[in-house]
C-alpha cells in the first residue's frame, strides 16, 4: 500500500523519524537540568513527542487500511509524552496524555504490556499523592494484572521480557510489511527488559502499601511494604536511606500490635543490610584509593570506639545521675555471680559489640535516618518493657497481633537476607516479656543509650516536638522499670530521674506554638510527683516528705489545668476531645493531692484553703462529666461526688471547732 504523495512511506517514517525521535526524547528525559530550569529537557522531550504524535496522525488519512498499527504508534507517543510530563509541574497534561494512551486497544504482547504497566503505575502514584486512594488502587491493580500477564506470556512462550521475538501478533495479516516494521521498532526502542518489568512491579507494591495504609488496612499495607523491601533487596536497586526508613516504619507497625518478634526481625534486617552495604562501600573505596580508605576507616573507628567504651563502662546502662545517686549501683557492686547472671552479661556484651559494629554504617546514613534507626532500636526495648509492666506489674492481659511464626504470611519474611534469624528462633507472646526486675533492667539498659544517641540529632533547637517525645519515652522507661523495683528509695530515685528530664522544659515552650507539648510536660510532672508521694506514703515515710511530693504534684497539675482557661480566666464548658480524659484525670488527681497534703500546712487557714480547693476540683469533675455526658467517666464522677461531700462535711466540722475554740 502506497503512502500519500506528500508523505514518505509509513515504514520509512517509523525507522527514520519515529524510532529516532523517541530515542532522543528518552535521552532528553534522562538529563538532570540546572535548578534554575529544572524541567528544560523534559519540556523539550514532550514537545518532540507531541510533534511525532501529530506526524503519525497524518498517516490515518494517507493509509486508511492501517488504522490499528498507526493508532498504536500514536498511543505510544501519548504514553511516552505523558510519562515525561508527569515528572514536571505539568502533571495535569501528563495525566491526560497517559490516560489517552491507555485507552488504545493494545496487542497482547510483552512490549505492549510493559509500557502499559509503566503508565498504570504512573497514574496510580499520581492519584495516591492526591489522596484519591480508590482511583489510585484501580490503576495499581491494573498494573499488577499487567505484570501477571507478562509473567504468564513469558512462561507460556519460553520468552522473557528481554526476549522480543514474540511481538505484535495481532497486527492485521494483510499488512505483513508494516507488521515487520513495527516489530523492529518494538525490539529497538519500546521493549522493557526483565529488570525494568520487575522494578515496575516493585513500584506497584510500594504504592499499594501506601494506599492500604491510608485506608486503614494495616496488615495488607505491611504485607505490601515487606514485599517491596524484599524485592528491592533482590534487585539491588534501592536507596539505602529510603529502604531503612521504610523498614523502620514496618517495625513500628509491628510494635503497635505488640508483635515484638516481628519488630525485632525488622530491626535485625536493618542492621544486617546496613552492615553488608557499608562493607561493600568500604571495599569500593579500598579498591579506588587504598590510602584514602585506610584514613577513613581510622577516622570512623574513633567515634565507634568511644561509643563502645561508654556503653561497656556501665554494662549498657545510663551514666550516673547528676545528684550522684544511681539506683542500680548496689546491683553492679555485688561480687557474687550466677550462671544466669553470667549469661545475661555475655548477652549484653554481644549486643554492645554488635552496636559498635553498626556505628560506622550509621554515620554514612542521612542524619535523620540514622537517628530514626537509633529510635527504632530504643523503642523495641522500651515497648517490650511497657508490655512487661502491663502484664506483670499492672496484671493486665497483653494482646498480640501475631501470636506465633505460623501467623506470619510468607510475604512478611525477608528471604533476600540469608543471615537473618529465623522467626521461629525469636521470642513470641509472653516469652518476649520481662517477668522480673533483672530482665526489666536489661530492657531499660538496652533502650536508654539508643534514646540518648537519638537526642544528639534531635536537639531541642530545631526539633522541639521530636526532642520532647524522646524525653517522654525515656521517662516512660524509668516509670516501667520502677514498677519492677521493690525498694521504695530506688523507685523514688527513678521517678525523680523522670522529673529531671522534663522540669527544665516546663514553662519554656510557647503555649501558643506548642500547646500540646506544654500541657503534656506539666501533666507528666504532676503524675511523677504524685507517684513519688504514693510510694513514700506506702513506705511509711515522714508525713512532711509525703506532703512535699503532693504539693509539687499539685503545682504541676494546676499549671496543666490552667492552660485550658480562656481570656476570662474560666475553664471551658468542654475541652478538646483528645484532651478530655487527661483533663478529668488531672482534676481528680489534683483534688486528691491537695486533700492528702492539706495537713502539712502549719497555718490552719492554709490547710482549710487546700481542702476547699480540693472540693472545687472534685465538683469540677462531677459537673464536667454530667454536663457533657461523658459516660466512660461516670464511676470517677460518682467517687468525686462522694469525696466532695465528705470533705465538705469535714470542713464544716473543722470550722465549727475553730469557732468554738475562738469563743471559749
Amino acid at each position: 500500500m502506497d503512502a500519500a504523495p506528500s508523505l514518505p512511506k509509513f515504514e520509512d517514517f517509523v525507522v527514520d523519524t519515529l524510532l529516532k525521535g523517541i530515542k532522543e526524547a528518552r535521552r532528553l528525559r534522562a538529563i538532570i537540568d540546572e535548578e534554575s530550569e529544572p524541567y528544560k529537557s523534559n519540556y523539550a522531550a514532550a514537545d518532540m513527542l507531541q510533534s511525532l504524535e501529530e506526524q503519525t496522525a497524518a498517516y490515518l488519512a494517507a493509509e486508511p487500511g492501517c488504522d490499528d498499527p498507526i493508532k498504536q504508534c500514536i498511543a505510544r507517543c501519548q504514553l511516552e509524552r505523558g510519562l515525561v510530563l508527569l515528572e514536571t509541574d505539568l502533571t495535569a497534561d501528563g495525566q491526560k496524555a497517559v490516560e489517552q494512551g491507555l485507552e488504545h486497544n493494545w496487542p497482547a504482547t510483552i512490549p505492549s504490556y510493559a509500557i502499559l504497566q509503566q503508565g498504570s503505575n504512573a497514574l496510580g502514584g499520581l492519584w495516591c499523592g492526591r489522596e484519591e486512594f480508590d482511583t489510585s488502587l484501580r490503576y495499581l491493580k491494573a498494573a499488577s494484572d499487567l505484570y501477571d500477564k507478562i509473567k504468564a506470556l513469558s512462561s507460556s512462550s519460553g520468552n522473557t521480557p528481554a526476549d522480543l521475538s514474540a511481538v505484535s501478533a495481532n497486527v492485521a495479516a494483510e499488512t505483513p510489511e508494516l507488521q515487520n516494521q513495527l516489530s523492529r521498532v518494538w525490539e529497538e526502542a519500546f521493549a522493557a527488559d526483565a529488570e525494568q518489568v520487575e522494578q515496575q512491579y516493585t513500584t506497584t507494591l510500594y504504592y499499594m502499601a501506601q494506599v492500604y495504609g491510608y485506608a486503614g488496612d494495616k496488615l495488607r499495607s505491611a504485607s505490601y511494604c515487606a514485599a517491596t523491601l524484599n524485592r528491592q533487596l533482590k534487585e539491588g536497586a534501592l536507596d539505602v536511606n529510603d529502604w531503612v526508613q521504610n523498614c523502620l516504619q514496618l517495625s513500628g507497625y509491628f510494635l503497635d500490635g505488640n508483635a515484638f518478634a516481628l519488630s525485632q526481625y525488622c530491626c535485625a534486617a536493618v542492621e544486617l543490610m546496613l552492615l553488608q552495604w557499608h562493607s561493600k562501600q568500604q571495599q569500593q573505596v579500598s579498591a579506588a584509593a587504598p590510602e584514602t580508605s585506610r584514613l577513613q576507616q581510622e577516622q570512623q573507628q574513633e567515634p565507634a570506639d568511644g561509643s563502645v567504651e561508654v556503653v561497656n563502662s556501665s554494662n549498657g546502662s545510663t551514666a550516673r545521675e547528676k545528684d550522684g545517686q544511681d539506683p542500680h549501683q548496689a546491683d553492679r557492686q555485688q561480687p557474687d555471680s550466677t550462671p544466669a547472671a553470667d549469661a545475661s552479661s555475655r548477652n549484653q556484651q554481644q549486643k554492645n559489640s554488635a552496636k559498635a559494629r553498626l556505628q560506622p554504617a550509621l554515620q554514612c546514613l542521612d542524619g535523620d535516618v540514622a537517628a530514626n534507626v537509633r529510635l527504632a532500636f530504643a523503642k523495641l526495648h522500651l515497648y517490650t518493657l511497657v508490655a512487661s509492666h502491663d502484664c506483670y506489674v499492672e496484671q493486665r492481659q497483653v494482646h498480640y497481633s501475631f501470636n506465633s511464626p505460623s501467623d506470619v504470611p510468607e510475604v512478611l519474611r525477608f528471604t533476600a537476607l540469608e543471615d537473618l534469624p529465623q522467626l521461629s528462633d525469636l521470642p513470641w507472646g509472653d516469652d518476649a516479656l520481662a517477668k522480673a526486675h533483672p530482665d526489666a533492667l536489661q530492657l531499660y539498659q538496652q533502650a536508654l543509650p539508643w534514646f540518648k544517641e537519638a537526642l544528639q540529632y534531635y536537639k531541642l533547637e530545631g526539633w522541639v516536638t521530636e526532642h520532647c517525645h524522646i524525653l517522654f519515652e525515656m521517662s516512660n522507661s524509668y516509670r516501667c522499670l520502677a514498677g519492677f523495683e521493690s525498694d521504695p528509695h530506688k523507685r523514688c530515685v527513678m521517678h525523680r530521674n523522670r522529673a529531671k528530664l522534663l522540669q527544665d522544659l516546663e514553662g519554656e515552650l510557647s503555649p501558643t506554638h506548642y500547646p500540646g507539648l506544654s500541657r503534656s510536660i506539666s501533666l507528666e510532672l504532676g503524675n511523677i510527683y504524685r507517684e513519688i508521694g504514693d510510694i513514700k506514703a506506702a513506705a511509711g515515710r515522714q508525713p512532711d516528705k509525703v506532703a512535699a511530693a503532693g504539693l509539687s504534684a499539685a503545682k504541676h497539675y494546676q499549671l496543666f489545668l490552667n492552660s485550658f482557661k480562656g481570656d476570662d480566666g474560666n475553664l471551658p464548658d468542654k475541652v478538646e476531645p483528645e484532651m478530655e480524659q487527661h483533663f478529668i484525670n488531672a482534676a481528680f488527681c489534683l483534688a486528691r493531692v491537695l486533700q492528702s497534703s492539706s495537713g502539712a500546712h502549719k497555718d490552719p487557714r492554709a490547710s482549710a484553703a487546700a481542702v476547699e480547693q480540693a472540693i472545687y476540683w472534685l465538683n469540677t469533675v462531677v459537673q464536667y462529666v454530667n454536663r457533657n455526658k461523658v459516660t466512660c467517666h461516670q464511676e470517677e464522677a460518682q467517687l468525686a461526688q462522694e469525696m466532695a461531700e465528705l470533705l465538705t462535711e469535714k470542713l464544716a466540722l473543722t470550722h465549727g471547732m475553730q469557732r468554738q475554740l475562738a469563743s471559749s
